[in-house]
């Protein structure tokens, strides 16, 4: 019989590493084994008319995408490389020494490599050389009168579609699906851009200096 009240001991940073590593090379084995070849039609998003609604719709390989980089974004997670708040009023523009993955190490490269991705999705929540507690950076598009910031499109897709994480954000979405003109497939097609970025070009450096860190420490 189990022990549910077993008590494990803390991941040593060495642990740590080695499953950032895994969940960066497993997200680069998503993007080789199905967007090896360019077919747009696995990163737009359509209108399926054979719904009822005649909703826009993600392409299911999108779920699996968010899927694999939530453990990057989910506050508490030993992994966690820009946490996003539940309630993203508090949310301000992350401070490298903030971040616990950050804590890592002190080695310099290592250091740098890391406080370098911060900031650059900092820079596309909040935007570029703004103060700490800059408002995160407004869409062009609005929603009963009021804009959408990044911040809040990405939060709110993310937690409250694909992950569930969240029924006010579910009910947000739901409500912006229901928007007139065009609001919701211009926020479907921003989010699916703010991923694959993030995806592509932030996380995998992260990954190699976390190698590089992963041996310093092991000899």
């Amino acid at each position: 019989m189990s022990n549910n009240n077993q008590v494990f001991p803390p991941l040593s940073s060495e642990e740590k590493l080695e499953f950032f590593i895994e969940r960066a090379e497993a997200l680069a084995r998503y993007f080789s084994e199905n967007f090896r070849n360019a077919d747009i039609s696995k990163i737009g998003i359509s209108r399926n008319t054979n719904v009822e609604g005649d909703e826009w719709k993600f392409h299911t390989l999108t779920y699996g995408l968010i899927c694999l980089i939530r453990l990057f974004f989910l506050p508490g997670e030993k992994i966690v490389l820009y946490p996003i708040q539940p309630d993203i009023r508090k949310q301000r523009r992350l401070q490298p020494e903030n971040v616990p993955l950050r804590k890592l190490s002190t080695e310099p490269r290592w250091c740098e490599a890391v406080e370098q991705a911060i900031e650059a999705i900092n820079q596309f929540f909040f935007g570029i050389d703004t103060p700490p507690d800059a408002e995160p950076l407004n869409l062009p598009y609005t929603y009963n009168g009021k804009p959408v910031t990044r911040l809040e499109e990405f939060s709110t897709i993310m937690y409250g579609e694909i992950i569930h994480f969240n029924i006010e954000k579910h009910r947000t979405y739901k409500q912006w699906k229901k928007a007139p003109g065009d609001l919701f497939s211009n926020l479907l097609t921003d989010f699916i851009t703010t991923a694959f970025y993030i995806s592509l070009q932030i996380i995998p450096p992260v990954s190699e200096v976390s190698k590089q860190e992963l041996h310093r420490l092991k000899t």
